[in-house]
């Protein structure tokens, strides 16, 4: 039987980077319209909170069971019926007159994401041999990270220049865009159970670096808590603004220069093929990102209030990639853990944004949602010392 040889992670099909930068795109754009919506439809603090933790929830429930599903059953068409979802989403978004309503649809935006994303990222862990997965994964995270930049970015300019319509439209675009890019799934997949490369003209693949003991918890906890000061600052930084008299335009470019910042250290990531993780380089980040959160509702303009940005994307950007690489590791439970993976970023996003409005609404003023967004990080890092210690004392219960 002659031998196969792993396909190349740099060779992937340009498919598995552009699909997920429309996705981002697109996504981030119809995000990026919804809490103006509910301002504009009469809402508050809660409401800006409620329309994040439905959603979240929806993830939450969603991600890992089609995560698990997405190990059995063809994941382009899982992929496809996410992005119908997120369109069917954007169009009733644009078109619905009632508050009611509009929280309802946020089912659909949660359903589509999880979809999407465990599937593609499952697949493109099967397809990349462990020697390519920090470059795979740098590439990868530096996809959907540029379209998530962009979409705020373009969202606030078009919020502020052409209304509801064009940003969820654009959106819908996007999406549909994504859908179409992706690649269909031929031949086996080389990093799947039971397709490692075989036979003498196949070089043993180099083992992985080194990680931190408990590296899979503590970057679950990391991610959780990033992602969830990130929906604080997604959902009530508009009504932070309007207090102040700035415009959706702003918004956008605060939202897009911390994604930005994490886009770069995507790219940079992916131009170093291993990282070693260690425990200072995913607890630094996590440190600066703790401090722009303590500081943010101090700043009186805006060009002080941009300049915390790389903090926020850089403690956002390292949790992420660290939680990625660890769930990937594993060829037997990608999709499962991918699942995961994604529901604990959509944890981040449900219960916080929704306590932090309920703050603002019980008189702890405009500031509350930052301050606890710092508290949440600090609770995740303190849980990640307490992690690591114990998996020192113990090395058996090392994963």
């Amino acid at each position: 039987m002659p031998a196969r040889r792993a396909t190349r992670g740099r060779s992937l099909p340009v498919g598995y980077f552009l699909s997920p930068a429309g996705m981002d795109g697109g996504f981030f754009l119809i995000m990026a319209a919804m809490p103006f919506k509910v301002l504009a439809l009469g809402g508050g603090s809660v409401a800006l909170g409620t329309i994040a933790a439905v959603g979240a929830a929806s993830y939450i429930v969603a991600a890992p069971t089609i995560g698990r599903l997405s190990d059995r059953v063809p994941r382009r068409l899982l992929s496809t019926a996410g992005a119908f979802s997120l369109v069917a989403c954007a169009v009733a978004a644009w078109l619905v007159p009632w508050l009611e309503v509009l929280i309802g649809l946020q089912v659909l935006m949660g359903l589509g994401k999880a979809l999407y994303w465990p599937p593609v990222q499952a697949t493109i862990g099967d397809r990349t041999p462990p020697a390519d997965q920090g470059v795979v994964l740098g590439r990868f995270n530096l996809a959907w990270s540029t379209g998530k930049s962009l979409g705020f970015v373009v969202g606030g300019l078009l919020l502020s220049t052409a209304g509801f319509q064009a940003t969820y439209l654009t959106g819908a675009g996007c999406v549909i865009a994504a859908a179409l890019t992706l690649p269909r799934e031929r031949g086996p997949q080389t990093g799947a159970p039971g397709d490692e490369p075989t036979g003498p003209a196949t070089a043993p693949l180099p083992a992985a670096p080194a990680q931190p003991a408990a590296l899979l918890a503590m970057s679950w906890l990391a991610n959780t808590a990033a992602y969830g000061s990130f929906g604080i600052l997604t959902y009530h930084l508009p009504q932070f603004f309007e207090h102040r008299g700035w415009q959706a335009d702003l918004y956008g470019w605060y939202l897009g220069a911390i994604l930005g910042s994490q886009t770069l250290l995507f790219w940079v990531l992916g131009r170093l093929n291993r990282v070693r993780w260690t425990e200072a380089r995913l607890w630094v980040p996590q440190l600066g990102h703790l401090a722009a959160l303590v500081i943010l509702p101090w700043l009186g303009g805006f060009a002080g209030l941009i300049l915390t940005a790389p903090l926020v994307g850089l403690g956002c950007g390292v949790a992420y990639q660290a939680s990625i690489t660890a769930s990937l590791q594993n060829p037997a439970t990608r999709g499962q853990r991918a699942g995961i993976h994604e529901g604990l970023i959509g944890a981040g996003g449900f219960l916080p944004p929704l306590i932090a409005g309920v703050l603002v609404d019980r008189g702890l003023g405009l500031a509350a949602p930052y301050w606890f967004a710092a508290a949440l990080v600090t609770v995740a890092i303190a849980g990640q010392v307490v992690l690591h210690r114990r998996a020192r004392r113990n090395p058996a219960d090392r994963p």
